[in-house]
């Protein structure tokens, strides 16, 4: 791997697997699968999207949502712009996931389903933080125009002209950077966010591809949650 930074290596393996299966997800019975060519794609489109909606570098985006490979999606989208993601358990309720987009000062939030979506809406209008909540399930009807769906998030970064300043934002990616903050359970008071670089996130994947042989030929299956 030539860089130790999440962004550049989904990259770089999407270079040498372009036409393989990135993604699978089951629905209504049938399998839709996801090459990495096209995932690459969709994570460009909607890393111009945040930063056309004003995502700075360094600024946390959460992620309030069950597994689904637009949890992936968006997790590499944000890193792609050298911003944080902050995974929220989609089981929380209104009141924690408050707590944690309070205090990460979480200004931009993908939310799932209309379990999540509800719940961010009870707070919501009163929050101090909030802007923008992007929306993964299309069958939900929106309310306010902060809200704004997954893929139409998506539509709108294809057509941006943020090219230069997502390449520039990708180029600059250090080990050392920020990558995310991962909420402990609050077992013994408020949640904690733990700090986790692009670098120890690396040095993970390393050191398990120094133990297991995993070939294009193995598949793995996201059963505990991506939170």
């Amino acid at each position: 791997m030539k860089k130790e930074h999440l962004a550049a290596m989904i990259r770089e393996s999407a270079a040498v697997n372009s036409s393989q299966i990135a993604l699978r997800i089951k629905e209504s019975g049938t399998w839709k699968e996801t090459t990495y060519k096209e995932m690459v794609e969709i994570i460009d489109a909607l890393s111009l999207a945040l930063i056309d909606m004003g995502v700075k570098e360094g600024q946390t985006v959460g992620i309030f949502s069950q597994n689904k490979p637009q949890w992936s999606i968006a997790d590499f989208a944000i890193l792609s712009i050298g911003a944080v993601s902050v995974p929220i358990y989609a089981t929380n309720t209104s009141k924690q996931t408050e707590y944690i987009v309070n205090d990460a000062e979480i200004e931009v939030l993908f939310a799932d389903s209309t379990e999540q979506y509800n719940k961010v809406q009870e707070f919501n209008k009163n929050s101090k933080k909030l802007k923008k909540i992007i929306v993964i399930d299309k069958s939900i009807k929106l309310e306010g125009e902060e809200s704004i769906y997954f893929d139409d998030a998506v539509a709108l970064g294809r057509k941006s002209a943020a090219h230069s300043e997502l390449a520039k934002r990708l180029e600059k990616g250090k080990p050392s950077d920020l990558a995310t903050l991962i909420y402990t359970s609050g077992t013994t008071g408020d949640p904690k966010g733990v700090m986790l670089t692009h670098s120890n996130f690396y040095h993970q994947i390393k050191g398990i591809a120094e133990h297991f042989n995993i070939t294009k030929a193995d598949k793995s299956l996201c059963f505990l949650p991506l939170s």
